[in-house]
């Protein structure tokens, strides 16, 4: 049986002013995401993949058209009614890791759940989040200390302690050298499945596409492989 609906556009724009025009971005984007859906977005440099997730993760607000999130109508919210609606509901992992330079590990890791709450559970599950993504021993240290990989695992067990509901990831393994984007594409996609977390992921590697229930590719308007959306 097909789970929830928990996040959908309908005939989604983006344009942008240009010196001389108007720039269309995206056009007539239909897309539905179901709940512990995993979706890979494909697409060459500069065919709207980020614009497109930024809009998805109600980051940025579409030209036209609808977004709907967790059944809530995105285009009517507030900048600060959008990011209410996202809090511990949805995580985020980008090729380059966004961690705060000045904070430890488990600092970067607590940061999420000190939004929610400051109770005293908050270290506890930043130090369990850590050990499962194999840094247990590396809390205390600071992103610059860790290596390129070091540093992925900080920011997935930073996206995963919230328990999202939904996962956006952009270009997770494409820093990463072959066999430590490997290592973190297998956590991964254990994490997805072992909490149920929806996936949004934006890649250039067909392989890791390919492990995801549904592909779309992207060029302006988003094709579903194997037929449209």
């Amino acid at each position: 049986m097909m789970k929830n609906i928990i996040l959908e556009t309908n005939t989604l724009t983006k344009s942008i002013p240009t010196s001389d025009k108007m720039l269309t971005i995206l056009t007539g984007i239909d897309l539905a995401v179901h709940a512990g859906e995993s979706i890979a977005i494909t697409g060459t440099s500069g065919s709207g993949k980020s614009t497109l997730l930024g809009l998805l993760a109600a980051l940025d607000t579409p030209t036209s058209g609808s977004i709907k999130l967790f059944g809530t109508e995105v285009g009517t919210l507030s900048e600060d009614q959008r990011a209410q609606l996202r809090l511990g509901k949805i995580g985020f992992v980008f090729q380059s890791f966004h961690l705060l330079d000045n904070l430890t590990a488990l600092e970067n890791v607590m940061l999420p759940l000190e939004l929610q709450s400051n109770d005293a559970s908050v270290r506890e599950r930043a130090t369990k989040a850590l050990q499962r993504v194999g840094l247990g021993e590396r809390l205390n240290h600071f992103p610059t200390q860790l290596s390129g990989g070091e540093q992925q695992r900080v920011a997935i067990a930073r996206a995963f302690v919230i328990e999202p509901q939904l996962l956006f990831a952009d270009e997770p393994t494409g820093n990463l050298d072959r066999a430590t984007g490997h290592e973190v594409e297998e956590l991964l996609f254990s994490l997805v499945h072992d909490q149920g977390t929806a996936l949004v992921m934006v890649t250039h590697d067909e392989g890791l596409a390919a492990r995801c229930q549904a592909h779309y590719h992207l060029d302006g308007v988003l094709v579903r492989q194997g037929g449209s959306v």
